[in-house]
C-alpha cells in the first residue's frame, strides 16, 4: 500500500479534546535543536521549534492543525505522527531505527496504527518474498507458480478484511479516515450476458474510474494536511487514469470539485492542486483546463455572491479573471475571435471567420527569432 511506504513512522492522535502537549521522547541522540513540521499535500513544511534535552521535546499541540506531522532531528531525520487534537501524546523511539523502537505511551490512535504498521508490515514481506520467487520462475505456466499466485491473492484478501476492520472498528477516528482513503476501491464482477460472456470489457477500467473518490471524504479538511491524499488526486488526474485530453480532464475532474464544500480548506487544495497542475503541463492543450478552472473555480460566484476564490487577494483575481475571459478563447477547440488582416502584399484582406477552408491554419512567428527564419519556408 502506497500509506506504507508514504509513511516512516505514524502515530494517530484522537480527536476527542484540545491538544496540550506532544512530548517525545528520544534516545541517542545528544542535546539539540530539533523541529515540528507538516505535511500540506506531499510537502513538508516547517510549523514550529524546540530544544532536545536528556532525550526529551515538547510541543505545544493547540497551535497546530490536524494532520500527518513530523519530528525533524539531525541529519534530515524524521519521525512522522499525526496530531488530531487529542490530549496528550507521549511517544518514545530510538536513534537511529526510529520506526522499528517506536512506542506509544499515550494516544489511543497511535495504538491502534502501530498494531496495524506491524501487520501491515508483516504481509508486506511475505508478499515481497514471494514475489520474488514468482519472477524467477519465467513466463512459463506451472503448478509451481498457480500456487505462488494464489497465496499472494489470499495475503491481498487478509490485508483488505484487515483494513476494513480497523476501520469499522474505529469509525470515530481520524486513523480509520486515512486507512479507508489508502484501500483500493473493491471492483465486482463485470456483467455477463445469457452465453457468460462479458458485456462490457471496459468495465473494470470505468467501475473504478467511476468510484475511484468512494473511499475518501472530501469534506473532512484533516485529510489536506497528508501526503496520501495527493497521491490519490494526482493519480486520478494523470494518464494512469484518463486520457490525457483537455475535455477528458474537464469531464471526469469537475464533477468532484463540485463535490466539495466551496467554503472548506478542501475546496481550496483541491482546486490549487489541479490549476497548478495543469498550467505547467507540457501537453499540447492543457491550457484548456487551466483556464476552465479559473473561470469556474476562481471567477464564478460562491452562494454569498462572492468569488469563489476566497483565498485570493482582490485586486490579483480580479486580473486573473480578466485575462481568463481573453484566454479561453484561445485554446483548443474554441472558436478565437475574429482576425481581418491583409496578406504580404497588402493588397488583399482576410476575415478569419469568412474564410470558407476545410482547415486553417494560423502561423505565428517572429521575424526576429534565428530558428522562425529557418523553420518557416520549410512549414
Amino acid at each position: 500500500m502506497k500509506l506504507i511506504n508514504t509513511l516512516i513512522l505514524t502515530t494517530f492522535i484522537g480527536i476527542s479534546g484540545f491538544a496540550q502537549d506532544l512530548t517525545f521522547k528520544v534516545t541517542g541522540i545528544k542535546d539539540t535543536t530539533v523541529h515540528l513540521v507538516k505535511y500540506v499535500g506531499s510537502k513538508l513544511y516547517y510549523t514550529d521549534t524546540a530544544q532536545l534535552v536528556n532525550g526529551r521535546v515538547t510541543f505545544d499541540g493547540s497551535k497546530h492543525e490536524p494532520g500527518i506531522m513530523a519530528v525533524l532531528m539531525p541529519g534530515q531525520r524524521y519521525f512522522e505522527f499525526i496530531y488530531n487534537n487529542e490530549k496528550s501524546v507521549n511517544i518514545e523511539t530510538k536513534s537511529p531505527n526510529y520506526v522499528e523502537h517506536m512506542v506509544v505511551n499515550k494516544s489511543n490512535e497511535n495504538m491502534i496504527f502501530l498494531d496495524y504498521m506491524k501487520y501491515m508490515k508483516s504481509n508486506r514481506d511475505e508478499a515481497s518474498a514471494l514475489q520474488e520467487k514468482l519472477a524467477k520462475l519465467g513466463e512459463e505456466e506451472t503448478e509451481e507458480k498457480t500456487k505462488i499466485t494464489a497465496q499472494l491473492d489470499e495475503i491481498g484478501k487478509k490485508v483488505l478484511a484487515y483494513q476494513n476492520k480497523v476501520v469499522n472498528d474505529n469509525p470515530k477516528t481520524l486513523v480509520s479516515k486515512i486507512i479507508k482513503m489508502s484501500t483500493d476501491i473493491q471492483i465486482p464482477e463485470a456483467p455477463k450476458d445469457a452465453d457468460g460472456n462479458v458485456i462490457d470489457k471496459t468495465f473494470t477500467y470505468k467501475y473504478y474510474r467511476d468510484h475511484f473518490f468512494d473511499n475518501i471524504d472530501l469534506t473532512d479538511d484533516r485529510l489536506v494536511n497528508t501526503p496520501v491524499l495527493q497521491n490519490k488526486i494526482e493519480y486520478f488526474y494523470s494518464k494512469n487514469m484518463l486520457t490525457q485530453h483537455p475535455d477528458t480532464i474537464i469531464k471526469y475532474v469537475f464533477p468532484v470539485i463540485n463535490s466539495i464544500p466551496e467554503e472548506s480548506v478542501m475546496y481550496r487544495f483541491v482546486v490549487n492542486n489541479i490549476t497548478t497542475h495543469f498550467e505547467r503541463s507540457k501537453f499540447m492543450g492543457m491550457d484548456k483546463v487551466k483556464t476552465r478552472m479559473v473561470n469556474s473555480f476562481y471567477c464564478a460566484p460562491a452562494k454569498d455572491g462572492n468569488s469563489k476564490a476566497h483565498w485570493m487577494d482582490q485586486e490579483k483575481l480580479k486580473e486573473l479573471c480578466e485575462n481568463t475571459k481573453t484566454q479561453m478563447r484561445l485554446v483548443q477547440g474554441e472558436i478565437p475571435p475574429n482576425l481581418i488582416l491583409p496578406d504580404s502584399t497588402n493588397q488583399k484582406w482576410y476575415n478569419l471567420h469568412e474564410t470558407e477552408a476545410e482547415c486553417i491554419i494560423l502561423f505565428f512567428w517572429d521575424p526576429g527569432c534565428g530558428h522562425c527564419k529557418k523553420v518557416t519556408p520549410k512549414l
